[in-house]
């Protein structure tokens, strides 16, 4: 996927979406999650180093997303809680719904990712352009004073 903003081309940055599952024996239930992964040629230089010395790469090589996420650079998108072990009807039927959400992404972008009210646009732009998520939501906090 290309998320394309013709006014604001530092914007621009190519994702890819991934879905995941864990279950939990002790509340017999499977959470689901929809997740937005920018692709590593997305990314900051300072992320794709960052990225690239967790998993113990150099230069030459480049990560894929699923070493992007699992550094922890991902927008939930959904989420649900299903009971039971997991399911792959669940899985298929998130899948199903990938374009649609894909076309509505803003929407979920808007929404608060953390308990500091950091949005997917947040942290999107600290990933992307090296702009600090929490700067940017303390300052919008601070301004609605």
């Amino acid at each position: 996927y290309h998320h394309d903003l013709e006014d604001d081309p530092k914007d621009n940055f190519n994702y890819r979406y991934a879905i995941e599952a864990y279950y939990s024996e002790e509340n017999d239930e499977t959470y689901y999650y929809l997740m937005l992964i920018p692709t590593f040629g997305s990314l900051s230089a300072k992320r794709q180093a960052d990225v690239r010395d967790m998993v113990g790469m150099d230069e030459t090589d480049t990560p894929n997303e699923i070493d992007v996420h699992d550094y922890g650079i991902q927008i939930i998108m959904g989420r649900e809680n299903v009971k039971g072990q997991y399911d792959k009807s669940v899985v298929d039927k998130i899948a199903s719904v990938v374009d649609v959400i894909d076309r509505m992404r803003g929407f979920y972008l808007d929404k608060a990712q953390n308990r500091l009210g950091s949005t997917g646009w947040d942290m999107l732009d600290d990933y992307i352009n090296g702009n600090d998520f929490l700067k940017a939501t303390l300052d919008r906090y601070d301004s609605s004073k």
